[in-house]
């Protein structure tokens, strides 16, 4: 049960603290930090879904943040942090 309220308190903190400093807390927090459900989670809350729901994500983290930053790897295949729009440089929090 502890984990459980653990795993709810983490997902209502925001993603770069979790990165952050709850990883280094424990390693109870840094197991919860490092998986595939915690991210899982995450996106389902923030309605972020993969294209082909067939396909298993490898890494649902790093799914997270691009979601979340926007990155669009079609116009952008290595996904440099250079936008090509505004000529601008985004720093990316992966």
């Amino acid at each position: 049960e502890i984990t459980g309220n653990l795993f709810d308190i983490l997902l209502n903190l925001p993603a770069h603290q979790v990165v952050r400093v709850c990883h280094l807390v424990c390693y109870e927090c840094k197991e919860l930090v490092d998986s595939a459900a915690h991210w899982r989670e995450r996106c389902r809350r923030e309605g972020f879904q993969p294209c082909d729901a067939s396909r298993p994500l490898d890494d649902w983290c790093l799914f997270y943040f691009i979601t979340k930053k926007g990155s669009n790897l079609l116009k952008n295949p290595r996904a440099n942090a250079h936008s090509m729009k505004t000529g601008k440089h985004r720093q990316l929090l992966v």
